[in-house]
């Protein structure tokens, strides 16, 4: 017996047939502006829809899980933070693996902690891996509704683990989940940005650990004058003092010279000498240290460069102000500082 078909019924099963059996119906394209870590690929078919990299930044890993509650450690160094949308198919398990392939094939891999379903923590997702303070510019909007409440991520897996190569240490957080779209809203919003119904994430952090480096530490005029005129301050690091003590160090003298040549070209330049501390010591200790080191900057400028004492006033802050955190050594390094602010 034969069939008619007519054109619209043809049209209609075609449509169908794209929809049930073509994987890529929401094809979704990279965020703008962002890229691949340049030492570990992506898997074929995913596309970069959150994206963040700094210079220096921290990360705190998962490191063991015990009697519901986790334990961690803060990473510093070169940054960068990535969102990844798998294709329909590819479940979390298989994204780990293939990327558990590029970290051995980038150095010597020592894994930290690994978890996975009803063994993982169970506010991974919105307390440890995407927490509002945790979150970065992102190009799908109903990322961040899958974590405010955490059964909203269904079937996590997470590894926390170190690379080392021969020309850098590297500290990796691997997390992957489905959305749980529960409403037929939420189906509709992840059809509309492309997704498919129980997308699943990878959020891939990766921290470049390298010795802090004192790149920045003898800062020239025109880049104290400049930062002074635009944001009211400036940090600088090429002041050194021995561990408690008040007496700059002969490695000072370049970071001097600069300072005096900016105040001395801006007469009318009044600023505040602000010594900043690490945490090692008492909070008073620090405190009192550091405005000794603030005073010891102004007399050095006086007495050798001619710097008139009443244009700069010292303060000391102490440990009061940390730009970084104070759990490893770079971060210590970062808050041992001196800012000179506008008066």
């Amino acid at each position: 017996m034969a069939y008619i078909i007519s054109d619209k019924l043809l049209i209609v099963l075609i449509t169908i047939s794209t929809l049930f059996f073509h994987t890529d119906a929401f094809s979704l394209e990279d965020m703008p502006g962002s890229a691949d870590h340049s030492k570990i690929k992506r898997i074929a078919g995913t596309s970069i829809v959150a994206y963040a990299q700094a210079d220096y930044g921290d990360h705190e890993l998962i490191t063991g899980y015990e009697k519901r509650k986790a334990a961690t450690v803060v990473k510093e160094g070169k940054q960068t933070r990535l969102i990844y949308a798998l294709k329909e198919g590819q479940t979390g398990l298989f994204a780990l693996r293939n990327y558990q392939e590029a970290f051995a094939e980038l150095g010597e891999v020592k894994e930290l902690y690994t978890c996975r379903g009803r063994n993982c923590p169970r506010e991974l997702g919105n307390k440890f891996v995407w927490a509002k303070d945790k979150r970065f510019k992102s190009s799908i909007k109903s990322l961040d509704k899958m974590y405010q409440i955490s059964v909203y991520s269904k079937d996590p897996i997470y590894w926390s683990g170190e690379i080392v190569s021969d020309t850098a240490t590297y500290a990796v957080a691997f997390y992957s989940a489905s959305a749980a779209h529960r409403s037929a809203n939420d189906k509709k919003l992840a059809q509309e940005e492309g997704l498919y119904i129980g997308q699943r994430f990878v959020h891939l952090d990766i921290i470049e650990k390298s010795s802090f480096k004192s790149d920045l530490i003898v800062v020239e005029a025109s880049k104290i004058q400049e930062s002074i005129a635009e944001k009211g301050h400036i940090a600088l690091y090429g002041l050194f003092f021995d561990t408690g003590k008040d007496q700059l160090t002969e490695k000072s003298k370049p970071a001097l010279t600069e300072i005096a040549k900016a105040l001395e070209s801006d007469k009318n330049l009044n600023v505040y000498v602000v010594g900043h501390t690490d945490n090692v010591g008492s909070i008073q200790s620090n405190q009192t240290l550091s405005k000794r080191r603030a005073t010891s900057i102004i007399k050095s400028l006086s007495s050798e460069f001619g710097i008139k004492v009443e244009r700069l006033i010292p303060l000391g802050v102490g440990l009061a102000a940390p730009v970084a955190t104070n759990d490893t050594e770079e971060g210590r390094s970062l808050n041992r500082r001196v800012e000179l602010v506008k008066r």
